[in-house]
């Protein structure tokens, strides 16, 4: 194993962060925070710097087709990148799965707009109960021992 002998570089953490399959450039993110409870499903946020772009009086990120509800989020994390692992991701380890659940952008009266985005990772569908739509209905299991 290779570790960087000195300086700042061991303890600066680098993150990638994939939405729909396609990577972020780091440069545009300003906080990433994974939330990982044993009870309730995990949370990510992740905020961008949003631009607009004058020609085509669009938002970079706001704008971009995989900032949509549902599409899928990876987050992958390490210290010290020459540590040798050999994960797909280029030494990081895969932190966090899910989907996106919610958009919020934050538009300052100094004139930068941010984004923020949450999500919450596969295991969300699982810890919500949905009342009388159930497989296991009284009626469904009757009506299919009638047949």
């Amino acid at each position: 194993m290779t570790f960087p002998s000195s300086g700042i570089a061991i303890y600066a953490p680098t993150f990638t962060i994939k939405l729909g399959g396609k990577e972020i450039p780091t440069e545009d993110i300003t906080d990433v925070e994974v939330d990982e409870q044993i009870e309730n499903s995990g949370m990510c946020t992740i905020s961008f710097n949003d631009m607009l772009d004058m020609k085509k009086q669009k938002f970079r990120w706001l704008d971009d087709a995989r900032i949509q509800i549902g599409t899928r989020i990876e987050i992958s994390f390490s210290y010290a990148q020459g540590s040798g692992n050999a994960s797909s991701s280029g030494g990081n380890t895969l932190l966090f799965i899910g989907s996106l659940h919610a958009i919020t952008p934050n538009f300052d009266p100094g004139g930068s707009a941010k984004l923020k985005i949450r999500g919450y990772d596969l295991s969300c569908n699982l810890m919500r109960s949905r009342k009388g739509q159930g497989i296991y209905n009284k009626k469904v299991i009757l009506r299919s021992l009638e047949r």
